[in-house]
């Protein structure tokens, strides 16, 4: 016997309706049991343990001062249910934990900005460095670029007199310049690089 949400009607015995009144109670045990605090604990009541989410096939509608958060499949080309967060008046939908971690790796902050990180070799001028897909998936690009910086490295705590200079980047390429620091002639570095910006 399932939920019945048409009883007791005015005309009900309550003999005859009964049944379906204790099937109604004991659904309602059964949905707040799942996930929920159960109600025989004072102490927690009205919590809960967890949150599960079915993974939505579309946004959900919000109203003028509705905030929503959902499960989503992610956009970007991984097999995975992803959190997102869509504004109210139906605003903008934000994926806030897909990401793919790595050597060269991307993941969102909380605000919704995307942080990419990756690592290259050069000697001098690096040319422009296309800002690519990185593994994981089709993954995000950036339609802005508000932070970045790259530095340079070595394996083995070797002291090094390498450095690199940023020496231009948009939302797509980075260009840099690797060189000796004392003489600053042309020098074979390994750099890292990390960039902050808007999501496409």
């Amino acid at each position: 016997m399932a939920y019945n949400p048409n009883i007791p009607q005015a005309g009900d015995i309550i003999s005859q309706s009964q049944a379906q009144i204790l099937q109604n109670f004991q659904e309602i045990n059964t949905l707040i049991g799942v996930n929920h605090i159960d109600f025989s604990d004072p102490t927690n009541e009205g919590k809960h343990k967890f949150v599960t989410m079915p993974e939505q096939g579309s946004d959900p509608v919000t109203g003028a001062t509705e905030l929503a958060l959902y499960a989503k499949h992610s956009i970007y080309g991984q097999v995975t249910t992803e959190l997102f967060i869509r504004d109210p008046s139906n605003g903008g939908v934000f994926d806030i934990t897909s990401s793919f971690a790595g050597a060269n790796g991307w993941t969102f902050l909380s605000s919704g900005l995307l942080m990419m990180w990756g690592f290259g070799n050069a000697t001098g001028d690096t040319g422009n460095v296309t800002i690519t897909q990185l593994p994981g998936g089709t993954g995000p690009v950036f339609s802005a670029i508000y932070y970045f910086s790259a530095q340079s490295y070595r394996f083995g705590g070797v002291p090094t007199n390498d450095y690199v200079q940023v020496t231009n980047f948009t939302a797509t390429t980075f260009r840099l310049f690797c060189s000796e620091r004392t003489t600053t002639n042309p020098a074979n570095v390994n750099y890292r690089w990390l960039a902050i910006g808007a999501v496409a």
